[in-house]
Order: C-alpha cells, then structure tokens, then sequence
C-alpha cells in the first residue's frame, strides 16, 4: 500500500474525529509538500536518511517544516495503530525556531489607539479595543455575538471562532464557523468597566444572535476585519504591526504589571501556564531599557 492510498484512508476515517480546518491544514501540507516525495512509495520504503534529505530540502519557517514533518508521521503512524503495528521512529534533525522578540505596542502606542478609537466611535473600532484590553484573537472577535456577552456580570463568554480554510481537492477557500480548537480556548473573560459602559449603549440596537462586529446575523470575516485594523492604524498614525500584536501587548502588559500568571493564561485560553511563560515572560527591550536607566541613574 502506497503513502497515496494511506492518507486516502487517513482522511475518510478520521473526517469526523478532527476539525474540518485541521484536516483542511492536512490535505494541504500533504498535496503540495508531501504527495511529491512520498506518495508512490510503501510505508517501508521510508528511511531517515530519505526524511532528512526531504526535511533538508524543504522552504519555510522552522515551525512550518516541523509542522510538514509531524503531518506526515501522524499519517505514518495511524497507519501503524490501524495493522497493530509499534509506532515508527526516525532519526531525524529538524530545524529549531530562533527566538524573536515579541512584536508589541508600547504604552504610548496603545495610548494613541486607544484615543483614536474613543474620538472615532463605532462597533467595528471598539472590536479593536476589545481584542487590546482582552487579547481575544481575532477569529474569536469576528465570532462573538451579542448572547456571548453578559452585561449584567460585566463578562464575555468564547464560545466560537471562524476561519477561512483552503480546499487542496476543491481548490478553493471556504469560511468555518466552529467551536475554539481546545477546551481551554473555550473561556470567559472580564469586560473592563469603561468598555462594558460602551457595550452596554451599543446593545440596546441589536439582537442577541446577531453579531457583535456586523450587528447582523452574518460576520465579519477575519480578512476583512485585518483590513480594516491597518486602515485604522494608518489614520491614528501608528505602526503597523500584525493584529496578533494586540494579543501579545495585552498579555504583555499584563506580565508587567506583576499579574498571576495562572489568570493570564486562562485569559489568553492557553492549555497551560508553561505555555504562557515561554512566550511572555521575557524582558522587552522597553523593560531592559527602563531597568538600565534605573540602575544608571546618578551615575550616567
């Protein structure tokens, strides 16, 4: 049996244990970086040294190669459970993430969104606030209704999440409207009390099933929303940094400000605190620079 005939089965049998964009990234990564190396050759045909070679020769960020290479042993290795077979190991290297600085906003930066936005009031500008003083993500944003929100006990609840997903067989994109991928991205979070003052006038025009960006009962998909976010950034006169750069400067500023970093991480909706220290607990240059100036100071 081929590599080709195994992840044929791979998808019919698993379609309905996975999110559909998770064997949408599957189908992907299969037909543009796998199928061409290994889609004619029998399971044992595959030899470190052929994986290496393939890994070596691959294109991409350290993550995107890892993640090519976990496709195709998750493949391998359904395969094995299926025929009682022990799970197969290779020695292989392949390529470690250097770290990079976090991409976030400074004070003053998010001061000057802020004022933008409450000088510049509507629905879709607070959706900005939102994500700034939550860190929702932002297909957790274009999937929040009004009934996920409740104004009484000054919460949201994350409830859903909506992305567009390639179809490597279709050729084509599709929107998915569907729970958060883990049970700990399914959450509740505190509504800060001058935004849920705003929420709270804005609710009185609309209907719980209704989307909180469109105000009807379709969304806002995230590509248009990230369009919508530059041309935000580009009149309030700030750099541009990807919307996930919300993300990271609230929780940022959070770990700054001393907080619990057990309350972060159930606010950001990561599995685990372990999670939440490997990315934010990491002096930024702003933190080296003011604790330099203190230990300088009287001297320099």
């Amino acid at each position: 049996m081929t590599i080709d005939e195994i992840f044929r089965q791979f998808k019919e049998k698993r379609k309905s244990e996975v999110r559909e964009s998770t064997m949408a990234a599957y189908a992907q990564a299969y037909k543009s970086h796998i199928q061409p190396t290994f889609g004619h050759l029998d399971p044992d045909e595959i030899t470190s040294g052929l994986l290496q070679n393939w890994i070596d020769g691959q294109h991409g960020s350290p993550h995107t190669v890892r993640d090519r290479y976990r496709t195709l042993m998750t493949i391998l290795n359904w395969y094995r459970r299926s025929m009682d077979m022990p799970l197969i190991q290779f020695k292989v290297k392949t390529p470690q993430n250097v770290r990079k600085e976090l991409e976030t906003y400074s004070r003053a930066e998010q001061k000057r969104i802020v004022e933008y936005i409450m000088s510049h009031p509507g629905i879709m500008e607070f959706g900005i606030l939102l994500c700034l003083s939550t860190g929702m993500r932002i297909g957790e944003l274009c999937g929040l209704q009004w009934q996920d929100l409740d104004l009484q006990q000054g919460e949201l609840h994350v409830c859903r999440t909506i992305e567009r997903i390639y179809d490597a067989e279709l050729k084509n994109t599709k929107l998915i409207i569907g729970p958060p991928k883990t049970i700990s991205s399914r959450r509740t979070i505190p509504i800060p009390r001058k935004l849920l003052q705003i929420l709270k006038k804005c609710n009185s025009l609309t209907k719980p099933e209704y989307y909180l960006l469109s105000g009807t009962d379709k969304p806002v998909e995230p590509r248009t929303y990230r369009n919508f976010y530059n041309e935000l950034l580009n009149k309030a006169g700030v750099r541009r940094l990807k919307f996930h750069g919300l993300r990271h400067s609230f929780a940022t500023l959070l770990v700054e400000s001393k907080a619990d970093i057990k309350t972060v991480s159930s606010i950001l909706g990561h599995s685990g605190v372990e999670i939440t220290m490997d990315i934010y607990v990491h002096p930024t240059t702003e933190s080296k620079r003011s604790q330099m100036h203190k230990a300088f100071k009287g001297i320099l």
